[in-house]
């Protein structure tokens, strides 16, 4: 597990910041969503594998979760079913990435339990795709910000 300057965690100038947890097991393409997503107002922490997504959930308490699909051992979506499962978990914002776009993968991915599914940015991917990601994660966690605010209200 892998978690970019674990120091600006404790920094008080970065307590408004969301956290994202990146599992994705190409260093390459977490290496450029970390790049864009930190740029974009994020703090980031990362892991190479599903195996250890539980775990870094757990110690690092992301505000949402980049779920790369297609990963050797446990992938995209049996770690999705893993993290729905723990009670800690079963409200987490994850995203799940893929370059497959097709009606199927999208409708195992919300089986499940992914929040949205989102087109996994390419390695020639242009600014405005990573950009366009940010904006994304960003709306995404406006919504649940006002969806646990009206449930407060309630």
């Amino acid at each position: 597990m892998y978690h970019r300057d674990s120091n600006r965690l404790n920094r008080p100038h970065n307590a408004a910041k969301p956290l994202v947890l990146i599992i994705d097991d190409n260093e390459d393409d977490r290496f450029m969503m970390s790049r864009m997503l930190e740029r974009a107002g994020f703090r980031i922490t990362e892991t190479g594998a599903g195996e250890e997504a539980v775990a870094a959930v757990r110690r690092y308490r992301p505000q949402v979760v980049l779920l790369d699909l297609l990963m050797p051992g446990k992938g995209g979506l049996t770690t999705c079913r893993l993290l729905r499962a723990q009670p800690a978990t079963e409200r987490l914002p994850i995203v799940i990435l893929s370059g497959l776009s097709d009606a199927g993968t999208i409708r195992r991915a919300f089986d499940a339990g992914a929040t949205e599914f989102a087109a996994k940015p390419d390695a020639g991917a242009t600014l405005e795709g990573y950009a366009a990601l940010a904006e994304r994660l960003h709306c995404l966690l406006r919504g649940q910000a006002v969806s646990a605010t009206d449930q407060a209200e309630a």
